[in-house]
């Protein structure tokens, strides 16, 4: 990152110039079967946790992408994109270009309501408010992925943690017989009965 930095003028003279192709849904999905990218949907956690293409990745569109996309993607393999809005693209290329990230496939038009309109499949993502996870983490197996900063503050007791960057390495330690529940955003009080 360090020579990306130093470059930084070159990478930005090119921004406008990136290839970013529109995609209808059928066109997308096509890409996606033809692996022509990494998917990754940049709408908020709950959206995409209420309805996401299968296989993709979710990074929020705010200032710190740049740090998540450092973490969990190749600047070589090129970048299939899902919007909140599609008036979001230049704002989130800018988000991917200052971590070094300017190759990109296509973006979805119209995102996913287009996807669903389309009757295309949806993925979803099961969420559960602090008093639902106290109430059955004897059940499940809750893994933390925040930063060892956030997991210091305050966690759920028995979690497993693994901050996010490390999880590809250390999935096998999980426990594959056990559902799994993580543990990505959350406030947790460490004074609170409820979230010791």
């Amino acid at each position: 990152m360090k020579k990306v930095n130093a470059e930084g003028p070159k990478v930005l003279e090119v921004f406008h110039a990136f290839p970013v192709f529109l995609s209808s849904p059928k066109a997308f999905k096509d890409a996606i079967e033809k692996k022509a990218g990494v998917l990754v949907d940049v709408r908020n956690m709950l959206a995409f946790g209420g309805g996401h293409i299968a296989g993709a990745l979710n990074i929020a569109g705010t200032p710190i992408l740049s740090i998540w996309a450092g973490w969990l993607l190749d600047p070589e393999k090129p970048i299939l994109l899902v919007l909140e809005e599609d008036d979001d693209l230049e704002k989130i290329l800018r988000l991917f270009v200052r971590t070094g990230y300017t190759k990109f496939t296509g973006y979805l038009i119209g995102g996913m309501k287009a996807w669903h309109a389309a009757g295309f499949p949806l993925e979803r993502v099961g969420q559960m408010s602090v008093h639902e996870l106290n109430e059955r983490k004897s059940s499940l197996q809750v893994v933390d992925v925040r930063s060892p900063g956030e997991w210091k503050k305050g966690h759920v007791s028995g979690a497993h943690h693994i901050f996010v960057p490390e999880l590809g390495k250390r999935v096998e330690e999980l426990d594959r017989n056990k559902p799994r529940r993580f543990i990505a955003a959350a406030v947790i009080a460490p004074a609170s009965p409820r979230a010791s």
